[in-house]
């Protein structure tokens, strides 16, 4: 009998360190995506807005098409793997699901939605996942919502940071996408787009890789689902939102898309002289405490103005008090 003399692969000394060569030989070569061009198949995003905006319906319809199957959703590709998607839902009963979902889907089979697996509020939601991500191969894990089941300070970054951690470990482990509904803070909704706007602390959002914003648009059923921060989102989507109709079965309809506006909040113009002024008086008492900008942002979340500037917005309106400052010592 002849022998094989191909070489075994001899292991790695250390599994959890790749070079540079390792990774760009690595297959494939682009990102991969559940809904192109904006969710990967991997990693922790949000889905944000004020209440009564749709949210929770958004995401239902979202895990009926990838239950399903579908090849689209809101005009945008699909690119479902298994048809599996764990909904862990803290504000929803069985009857309540049960009843939106006849609603949504007054003459389907019910046979096709085998893939959607709802959980309701049980405790350790961290582990009731994980032994239902043993169980099957799913594409998408939507958890509504994440204050709900964050044990932390809602402001205390480390702790954010830490709880999310667990669950971009399960991500990266399982292969799967995990979405998280948070709000956003009062009046928000008053001013442009924003990854400021979300409650707590500026940890949650940097640990997403992606954050979608669902607006109203006015008084009418229409809504805007604007992309504020995407990591691997191409930047020409960034200047664009999805314009959705929602309609009386709680479903929503792609309509087109919408011009931009200022994402980043980082147009000093939008704040009148008195804003600034009060905003000004805040920062400076935490900068006198030698906090960070990042920090700095995160305590004026919890003064309540209807409008944070960003981290570049205060950088600029900081560098320009102490030139007034200056101009001043010096006459």
């Amino acid at each position: 009998m002849e022998k094989n003399n191909t070489p075994k692969p001899v292991p790695k000394k250390y599994p959890y360190v790749y070079t540079g060569t390792e990774l760009l030989n690595m297959v494939p070569n682009k990102i991969p995506y559940l809904w192109n061009p904006f969710i990967n198949k991997q990693g922790l995003i949000a889905l944000t807005g004020s209440s009564d905006v749709g949210k929770s319906s958004f995401l239902r319809q979202f895990a009926i098409a990838i239950a399903m199957k579908e090849k689209d959703f809101l005009g945008h590709k699909l690119e479902v793997k298994h048809g599996r998607v764990i909904y862990y839902t803290t504000e929803d009963s069985q009857v309540s699901i049960n009843i939106l979902l006849k609603k949504q889907l007054p003459t389907v089979d019910p046979k096709l939605l085998t893939g959607l697996c709802y959980i309701f509020n049980t405790e350790n939601p961290l582990r009731i996942i994980e032994d239902q991500l043993k169980e099957a191969s799913t594409d998408v894990v939507i958890i509504d919502c994440f204050a709900d089941i964050f044990d932390g300070q809602m402001n205390d970054i480390s702790s954010i940071r830490r709880f999310l951690n667990k669950y971009d470990k399960l991500s990266l482990e399982y292969d799967c996408v995990f979405v998280f509904l948070h709000h956003n803070g009062k009046r928000t909704e008053l001013v442009n787009p924003s990854k400021n706007h979300i409650i707590g602390s500026q940890g949650f959002e940097a640990k997403m890789r992606l954050v979608m914003e669902l607006r109203k648009n006015g008084d009418n059923s229409n809504r805007s689902l604007w992309f504020t921060k995407g990591n691997y989102l191409p930047e020409s989507q960034k200047k664009v939102a999805l314009e959705l109709k929602f309609d009386d079965k709680q479903e929503f309809t792609f309509i087109g898309t919408k011009a931009t506006v200022n994402l980043g909040l980082n147009n000093s113009r939008k704040f009148n002289d008195a804003d600034k002024s009060k905003i000004m008086l805040e920062v400076k008492k935490h900068l006198n405490k030698k906090l960070s900008l990042d920090k700095v942002i995160d305590e004026l979340k919890k003064v309540g103005f209807n409008a944070i500037p960003s981290k570049g917005t205060l950088h600029t309106w900081i560098k320009e008090s102490k030139s007034v400052q200056s101009t001043k010592s010096t006459k």
